[in-house]
């Protein structure tokens, strides 16, 4: 989550996970950061989360 600490706001980014728990702890960091989750699609064991910084 680094890259986006430095992107203007309202870039869009695309994280990859495993872990089942991503689902609530990267919708809860984009409120932290005044950001906004846009999608979330599960494909066999892999989430994919598209994001926006605020």
């Amino acid at each position: 989550m680094k890259a986006m600490d430095g992107a203007p706001a309202g870039s869009v980014f695309v994280l990859l996970a495993t872990d089942p728990m991503a689902r609530i702890d990267v919708p809860y960091l984009m409120t932290q950061k005044n950001g906004r989750l846009l999608d979330i699609q599960e494909t066999e064991g892999e989430i994919r989360l598209t994001v926006q910084t605020g």
